[in-house]
C-alpha cells in the first residue's frame, strides 16, 4: 500500500465556532487542534495495482478554509505492467513505492493523456458521483460547485470496463429529509431537531415520529436490474436506563378523611394529560387509616402499578397498593391522611439515534417484498435500554452515572423481531425470527471497598489503615446474542425452531492436569496510594475485567427435540476451542478434541516464548471425534484426523543460470517455509472394531510427529510441491496417483493442469508469456511460463493458433522442454500446431542423448482464421525409449532453413489427462473492433482442441468458439445483453 500526504496543517475545531454548553449550563467547552492528512493512494500486489484517484472536496474544510480534505474520485484497476508504462512519458503518473511519500494521487495526475490511457485499460473502474445536494448552508463548505455550501453527497456509483464503457447501469442513491444546516439544530442526543436555539431547554425536545432525526439519511438505493431498497427509519426508543425504569412526569396526590368501601386501588389525583389507561405508574407515599374498630395505623407504598381507569379527580389501578387488614363486614376504612407522588414510568421514551424500521425490496415490475423490525418486548413496551442518558435530557440522577469506567453505550435492544413477507399490516407476515441481545445493567460493574487491616497508634508509628478498592468489570457481556426463536404465521406463539446461547468468563484449558482454569481472558490493573497525616493509609484499587465467551448453544425445534453443543476447553494463546462436547437431537453425545500444529512443532509457537518461532497459533494438527455414553465416558473413536507440517521443503523451483543463456534450465532448491505436509486418518485395524462401528483408540496408538506413521494410520494425500507464492503446484491422493498444475504468465495464472502426471512430466506452452526482465537483467529470459524454453526460435505475432503470439523456428530447435523426473518405462505424448506440415517433434534420452524423430501423425489441415491453415502434430515417446529419468523434447523444422511457425506446444504422460490455458498477456493494451473481440479465454482439451471463449469491453461472455479435426473452428454460442436500465430510468 501507498500513502500520500496532503497536508501537514489541517486545523479543526468542535463546534466550528461558538462552544458547546452543558446540559446544566454551568460551563461551556470547545476542542481544537491541528492535524495531517494522508489518503491512501494504491494498493499493490505483484500483478495488479488498484489506483485510488481523488479530487479536493468543497466542504469539510478546515477552520481557515486553507486546506480541503480530498474526495474518492475513483478506483482504477490495471495489471502491474500495464500501470508501470504510465511512469514514463507521454504519461505522467508518479511512481510510487510501499512507503508515505509527498505524492498524493489527485486531479493532478489525471492530464487527458493518463485519462485516456487509464479509461482504455483498465480492468474494472468504480466511479463515485457525487453532488453537494444536503445539509445546505453548512458553514465550512462552498466553492464554484457548490454555491450553496452543501455537503457532500454520494448521488451514484458507475462500474466500467476497458474503453469507458459501463459493465452495468449505475446505483443509484436517493436520501429524504433535507433541511439546512442551523448550528442550534439539534436535540440532547445530538440528533437535527429544527426547534432548536440559543436557549439550553430546547434541547431537550422529542422527535416522535423520527422525521427530523432522520435528515439527511439514505432513503433508497437502485440497483443495476432496476430493484430498489427503500429504507424507513424510526427514531430509538428505550424503556430502561442500565436496568432502571425510565421516569417522565410526576404529581403529588394527597386525600384526607374520606372513608373507603372496598379495594384500595383509586389514586385521589386529577390526571390531567399525564396519565391514561395501560400507563404504568410508580406510588411512593403512604396512608395513615383506622379501621371500623379502631384499630389504625400508618402502611407505606413504593411499587409500580398499571392504570385501569381514569375519572376526572382520580384514577384506578390494577391491584391494591394498599393492604389495610381491616376486618369489618363492609370493609370500610377511614382515611386520616393518603399522600404521596404518583411517576409515570415511560416505556417507549424517545430518543436516541435511528433505527431501520422497515426495509421494501421492489424489483422492476413493481413486486414487493419487506422486512420489518420492531424493538418491542411482549408487553408493547420498548426493548431499548441506554446505558445513562445524556445530560440535556436526563430526567433523574443514579449513583452509577459516577461509576469508574462505566460504559457510554448508544440504545441498544434487548429484543428485536425481524418480520419478513408482503407485510400490509405487522400480521401478514411468511416468517419471524426474534433475536435476544445482552443490554447494559448497573449490576456489570461492581465496587467493594475493604479494609484489609489496621494497627493502632503506638509511641513510634501512628495508626496504619490498609483499604482495598476492588471494580469487577463484566461489561464485555454487553451486545452478545442470548436466543433466537423462528415462528411462522401457522404458530405465531410455538418457535419453529429455538438457539439459546449461555456464556462464561470461565475459559478452562484443558492438559495432563485436566481442566484448569488459568483465567484466560482477564485483564487486572491497579493504583496504589499512600498518604500520612495523624493516621498511615495505604490504598489499592484493583479493577479486573472479566471477559465473556460462548459456552453453550441448546437448538430445539417445534416437535420438542433438542440439540446442544458445550466448549469445554480454549486456547490459552488463541482463545480457540480445542474440546466440545455435543449432543443430537437423538441424545447421541460426542467429543471433539482439537490440538493446534504448534504443540506438535516447537518452530511453529508464539514468539513470545522465542524470537525464532513463526507465530503460526491458529493451524490446526489433529482433531479426534470420540463418542460418549450418558455419563460423558469415552465409548470409542469416531474419527482421527491428523495434518503434519514441514518447513524443510527441497524443491522449490528456479532458474539457474542468472545470466539467462541458451543452457539455462530450472532445479530444485530449499525453501524453508511452514506448510502443510501429508494429511492422515486413523483406520486402524479388525482388533480395534467396536460393535457400535466405533473404534478403539489407546494412547499407544496417538499419532507420533516424529517417527513415520503405522499401518492404522492411512496417508490420504499430500500436497508435495508449492510455488515462491504458496501456490500448490503437485499433490497426491492416497493410491499415490499425482496431480500436477503449472503457473504462467509471470505465476499469476494457470497455464496447464494434469491428473495422473508429476510436476516435471507435463509442460504447456502457447509462447504468450515470456518470463520477464529479472533486476540487473538487460534481456529477458529465453523461457516461457512453464519451463518450456525458446531454444533457437523467436516470438512472432503474424500467425497464431490460439493468443496473439507463436514461435518460428527456421532451424535448430524451438519450444525445448527438459526434465530430470521422467518416469523410466513410460510412455510420453508430444503434440503442437505448425503452420507446414514440414513442422517436426523431437526428444533426446540422457544427459547427452542423440535427436530421436519419433513417428508422427500430422492432422489434415484446420482453418483457424481466413486463409490460415493449421496442423496438429502428435508424436508418442515408446516407454521402452525412455532408459532415462533425463528426457528432452520440442519442435524443429524438418527443412532448414525454411521457417515454420509452431504454436501450443504441451508434453504430457501418455496415459494423463491434461488441460491447457491461453490468456490476454499482461501487458496486453486494449483495441477492439465491432468484428473482432481482443479480450479471449482458450482452454485447450486432451486432444490439444481449444475451445474459445470471447468478452467484450465490459467483460460480458459474447461468443464461443470450438476447434475440431473435421469441421475446423466454429462458433456454437453467442449472448448479448440488455438492461432495461439503459434506457428507462438511467
Amino acid at each position: 500500500m501507498n500513502y500520500g500526504k496532503h497536508s501537514d496543517s489541517y486545523d479543526w475545531r468542535m463546534p466550528l465556532s461558538d462552544e458547546n454548553e452543558d446540559g446544566t449550563r454551568t460551563f461551556k467547552s470547545y476542542t481544537q487542534g491541528q492535524k495531517q492528512l494522508y489518503y491512501l493512494n494504491s494498493v499493490e500486489t505483484r500483478s495488479h495495482i488498484a489506483l485510488f484517484m481523488k479530487s479536493p472536496r468543497s466542504d469539510a474544510k478546515s477552520v481557515s478554509n486553507t486546506v480541503s480534505p480530498l474526495k474518492l474520485d475513483e478506483i482504477c484497476i490495471l495489471s502491474r505492467e500495464l500501470y508501470k508504462k504510465m511512469e514514463s512519458p507521454p504519461y505522467s503518473i508518479p511512481p510510487f513505492s510501499n512507503t508515505i511519500d509527498n505524492l498524493c494521487l489527485s486531479s493532478q495526475y489525471s492530464s487527458s493523456v493518463n485519462r485516456d490511457y487509464i479509461n482504455k485499460n483498465c480492468l474494472r473502474r468504480v466511479v463515485f458521483g457525487y453532488s453537494y445536494d444536503l445539509c445546505k448552508n453548512t458553514p465550512n463548505a462552498g466553492g464554484d460547485d457548490n454555491p450553496l455550501q452543501g455537503k457532500l453527497t454520494l448521488t451514484r456509483i458507475s462500474v466500467k470496463g476497458r474503453n469507458d464503457l459501463s459493465t452495468v447501469p449505475d446505483f443509484k442513491f436517493e436520501y429524504g429529509n433535507n433541511p439546512r444546516y442551523w448550528v442550534n439544530s439539534w436535540d440532547g442526543w445530538g440528533m437535527y431537531a429544527p426547534n432548536g436555539n440559543s436557549s439550553g431547554t430546547s434541547h431537550r425536545t422529542n422527535d416522535p415520529d423520527g422525521r427530523f432525526g432522520a435528515s439527511w439519511s439514505l432513503t433508497k438505493v437502485t440497483s443495476p436490474l432496476g430493484a430498489e431498497m427503500i429504507f424507513n427509519y424510526e427514531r430509538d426508543t428505550y424503556s430502561s436506563i442500565s436496568g432502571e425504569t425510565v421516569l417522565g412526569a410526576s404529581a403529588n396526590y394527597s386525600a384526607s378523611n374520606y372513608v373507603i368501601h372496598g379495594p384500595v386501588r383509586e389514586i385521589p389525583l386529577a390526571p390531567g394529560g399525564n396519565f391514561f389507561v395501560d400507563d404504568k405508574v410508580k406510588l411512593v407515599g403512604g396512608m395513615d387509616y383506622f379501621c371500623s374498630d379502631g384499630s389504625g395505623q400508618f402502611k407505606p407504598v413504593n411499587d409500580i402499578y398499571t392504570i385501569t381507569r381514569v375519572s376526572a379527580n382520580s384514577f384506578t389501578v390494577d391491584r391494591d397498593y394498599i393492604d389495610t387488614g381491616c376486618n369489618t363486614s363492609d370493609h370500610a376504612v377511614n382515611v386520616e391522611v393518603n399522600g404521596g407522588t404518583a411517576t409515570k414510568i415511560l416505556t417507549n421514551k424517545e430518543g436516541g439515534n435511528l433505527r431501520v424500521g422497515s426495509v421494501t425490496l421492489r424489483d422492476d415490475s413493481g413486486m414487493e417484498n419487506k422486512i420489518r423490525y420492531i424493538y418491542k418486548n411482549d408487553d408493547g413496551s420498548s426493548s431499548g435500554v441506554v446505558s445513562v442518558e445524556p445530560e440535556y435530557i436526563k430526567s433523574q440522577d443514579f449513583e452509577f452515572y459516577n461509576y469508574l469506567k462505566y460504559p457510554q453505550t448508544p440504545v441498544m435492544y434487548s429484543k428485536v423481531s425481524v418480520l419478513t413477507g408482503k407485510l400490509t399490516t405487522d400480521a401478514d407476515y411468511v416468517s419471524k425470527e426474534v433475536f435476544e441481545f445482552e443490554t447494559p445493567n448497573k449490576t456489570m460493574l461492581t465496587f467493594t471497598p475493604e479494609k484489609k487491616g489496621h494497627s493502632g497508634a503506638s509511641n513510634v508509628l501512628a495508626a496504619l489503615e490498609v483499604y482495598h478498592f476492588k471494580i469487577e468489570d463484566r461489561t464485555s457481556m454487553i451486545g452478545r446474542l442470548n436466543a433466537v426463536r423462528i415462528f411462522d404465521k401457522n404458530n405465531p406463539t410455538t418457535p419453529v425452531s429455538s438457539s439459546e446461547l449461555t456464556y462464561t468468563s470461565s475459559l478452562k484449558n484443558t492438559d495432563e492436569n485436566g481442566y484448569v482454569d488459568n483465567y484466560q481472558g482477564f485483564f487486572t490493573e491497579g493504583t496504589l496510594l499512600a498518604d500520612i497525616t495523624d493516621v498511615i493509609r495505604n490504598n489499592r484499587t484493583t479493577v479486573i475485567t472479566y471477559p465473556n465467551a460462548l459456552q453453550k448453544t441448546v437448538n430445539t425445534n417445534k416437535d420438542g427435540f433438542t440439540s446442544w453443543t458445550e466448549n469445554r476447553s480454549w486456547d490459552i494463546n488463541t482463545g480457540a476451542v480445542l474440546e466440545k462436547v455435543s449432543q443430537s437431537a437423538l441424545g447421541i453425545k460426542i467429543k471433539t478434541v482439537v490440538k493446534p500444529a504448534y504443540k506438535a512443532y516447537d518452530e511453529m509457537g508464539p514468539k513470545g516464548q522465542n524470537i525464532n518461532y513463526r507465530n503460526m497459533l491458529t493451524q490446526v494438527a489433529e482433531t479426534y471425534t470420540y463418542r460418549l455414553d450418558a455419563g460423558e465416558n469415552v465409548v470409542g473413536l469416531m474419527s482421527a484426523e491428523v495434518q503434519t507440517w514441514k518447513s524443510n521443503w527441497s524443491n522449490y523451483r528456479v532458474y539457474n543460470n542468472k545470466a539467462y543463456s541458451d543452457s539455462n534450465e530450472p532445479e530444485s532448491i530449499g525453501h524453508d517455509v511452514w506448510r502443510k505436509g501429508p494429511a492422515y486418518i486413523f483406520k486402524g485395524d479388525a482388533a480395534n472394531l467396536n460393535f457400535d462401528g466405533t473404534l478403539s483408540f489407546s494412547t499407544a496408538e496417538n499419532f507420533d510427529f516424529g517417527v513415520t506413521p503405522g499401518p492404522k494410520w492411512q496417508k490420504m494425500g499430500e500436497v508435495d510441491r508449492f510455488d515462491h507464492f504458496s501456490m500448490p503446484l503437485q499433490s497426491k491422493d492416497l493410491s499415490g496417483i499425482y496431480s500436477a498444475v503449472k503457473m504462467g504468465y509471470d505465476n499469476r495464472t494457470l497455464l496447464c493442469e494434469a491428473v495422473n502426471a508429476k510436476y516435471n512430466e507435463i509442460a504447456f506452452s502457447s509462447a504468450e508469456d515470456r518470463l520477464p526482465i529479472e533486476p540487473g537483467q538487460t534481456e529477458a529470459p529465453p523461457f516461457f511460463g512453464g519451463e518450456v524454453g525458446m531454444g533457437d526460435g523467436k516470438v512472432t505475432t503474424t500467425l497464431v493458433h490460439t493468443g496473439q503470439r507463436a514461435l518460428e523456428v527456421k532451424s535448430g530447435y524451438g519450444f525445448v522442454f527438459k526434465t530430470e523426473e521422467a518416469t523410466m518405462n513410460r510412455s510420453y505424448r508430444v503434440s503442437v500446431w505448425a503452420s507446414s506440415p514440414n513442422g517436426k517433434i523431437y526428444y533426446k534420452v540422457g544427459d547427452n542423448g542423440a535427436e530421436q524423430i519419433p513417428a508422427q501423425t500430422v492432422s489434415k489441415p484446420v482453418e483457424v482464421r481466413t486463409g490460415t491453415n493449421w496442423y496438429r502434430i502428435d508424436a508418442t515417446i515408446k516407454k521402452a525409449d525412455v532408459t532415462s529419468s533425463t528426457l528432452e523434447v520440442g519442435v524443429k523444422s524438418a527443412v532448414a532453413p525454411d521457417p515454420v511457425i509452431f504454436d501450443d506446444f504441451r508434453f504430457q504422460p501418455l496415459d494423463a489427462m491434461m488441460t491447457g490455458y491461453v490468456f490476454n498477456p499482461p501487458d496486453f493494451e486494449f483495441s477492439v473492433s465491432s468484428s473482432d473481440h481482443s479480450l479471449y479465454t482458450y482452454t485447450l482439451n486432451n486432444d490439444n482442441l481449444f475451445m474459445k471463449m470471447e468478452y467484450d469491453e465490459k467483460g460480458v461472455l459474447v461468443k464461443i468458439y470450438t476447434e475440431s479435426l473435421t469441421y475446423g473452428v466454429k462458433q456454437i454460442g453467442e449472448s448479448k445483453t440488455y438492461y432495461k436500465r439503459s434506457t428507462v430510468n438511467p
